[in-house]
């Protein structure tokens, strides 16, 4: 069995340091989502891109759910026909096969 964590919009798993810290002590591999990566405070304020956070755990991402960003005030997850081929492309040039 594979247990994943998976960073959120809000709280410990927003941030990428913590998120790093709380996948290595704990042994986990990650569930990365796109949309609440964008979403998150440390994103959307410049501290870190996008592509910084997903390759601080880019050797460990099991899943990855892909849509553009996570919004309460637009219901919801908001999707872009063409973010898989921004994104996905970046992370299975990297990743290894299981």
């Amino acid at each position: 069995m594979v247990v994943c964590l998976e960073n959120l919009k809000h709280g410990w798993t927003n941030n990428p340091e913590t998120f790093v810290e709380l996948v290595e002590a704990s042994g986990s591999m990650v569930t990365f989502d796109i949309g609440h990566a964008r979403a998150s405070p440390f994103i959307s304020s410049g501290d870190y891109t996008l592509q910084e956070f997903l390759e601080s755990v880019e050797n460990r991402i099991r899943n990855l759910h892909v849509y553009e960003i996570e919004s309460k005030k637009k219901g919801g997850n908001i999707s872009s026909q063409p973010i898989w081929i921004r994104y996905v492309p970046l992370w299975i040039g990297r990743c290894q096969r299981v």
